[in-house]
């Protein structure tokens, strides 16, 4: 069994101004080419963890970026970190072996080094869902998507977006590395191992 999960993972951001209207548009979509998202959570037990994540994007120009379709100009720098907990929902459903679905929810903060008046700092609400897909010893394949509302709203306020990710992972122990007899199962308590 194991106590920690590590990612790494790409990111798209659907930041247009649009309220999640127009949520698989993908001309409001930006990311970079590279793998741009680290997290690392660990398990409490009964279904739940705590997740930790750094987020590095980028706004690109030519994308819609507001609810009235003006297109963005240059590109920007995104920057999250994101403090989270999540629950197993196989705790409900039943062991479903490799596959693991989750809510997601917490708190972060985004900068986004937009130009003048826009709001660049970001106080957000998140909430979401994902599935992990575990594959060989401890590696799995994960997606998520994260709805983030902004609570520092005003008339240059920050907005909200959403964060796509798809990417691999790794659950371990520090001690033993991955030590999973026969099967996946449910993981150490953080507090307990």
């Amino acid at each position: 069994k194991t106590v920690w999960t590590a990612g790494l993972s790409g990111v798209v951001i659907a930041d247009a101004g649009k309220q999640f209207k127009q949520l698989f548009d993908i001309n409001t979509w930006s990311s970079v080419w590279i793998p741009s998202r680290l997290s690392l959570d660990g398990s409490i037990g009964k279904g739940f963890s705590a997740e930790g994540a750094f987020t590095f994007s980028q706004l690109q120009a030519g994308k819609i970026a507001s609810a009235d379709n003006k297109i963005r100009k240059v590109t920007s720098n995104l920057i999250a970190f994101d403090a989270s907990a999540k629950y197993d929902l196989n705790e409900l459903i039943g062991d479903t072996k490799a596959f693991s679905p989750y809510l997601i929810g917490g708190f972060g903060y985004t900068y986004r080094d937009l130009p003048a008046p826009a709001q660049r700092n970001g106080v957000m609400g998140n909430f979401g869902a994902g599935f992990t897909i575990w594959v060989y010893k401890g590696f799995g394949f994960n997606a998520q998507s994260m709805a983030k509302f902004a609570l520092n709203r005003g008339k240059h306020g920050a907005s909200n977006y959403l964060q796509h990710s798809i990417g691999v992972v790794y659950r371990f122990n520090v001690i033993t590395g991955y030590k999973t007899p026969g099967r996946l199962g449910h993981r150490y308590n953080l507090f307990r191992n």
